[in-house]
């Protein structure tokens, strides 16, 4: 990120943690990991990189830059309390101020 100021996010691609082992747990951990996969492939050949709203690494700066004024209490406000996914709002703002998100 020091390298390159444009550089809004660092989402790092996480892995499920087990805890049960049983029938139910292990599809979804399977099917979690196989998403990452997915994503990883995706980004490797040039989509746009998802925030996921954790194991990442955020600019500061890029975050004030993208903060907005909320309609309901006038008031100015990094993370969007209307909004179910807040690091989807927040991924499209960035992205619509030059900043870029990348997978690592």
């Amino acid at each position: 990120m020091a390298e390159c100021l444009t550089v809004g996010i660092i989402q790092h691609e996480s892995d499920v943690m087990q805890v049960a082992h049983h029938y139910f747990e292990n599809g979804i951990a399977y099917f979690t990991r196989r998403i990452n996969r997915c994503i990883s492939m995706a980004c490797a050949n040039g989509e746009v990189a998802p925030f996921m709203g954790h194991n990442a690494f955020l600019r500061w700066k890029a975050l004030q830059d993208a903060a907005f004024v909320d309609p309901a209490d006038g008031k100015e406000k990094i993370w969007s309390e209307s909004n179910v996914s807040e690091g989807f709002d927040m991924a499209l703002r960035l992205l619509l101020r030059g900043y870029i998100i990348r997978w690592a």
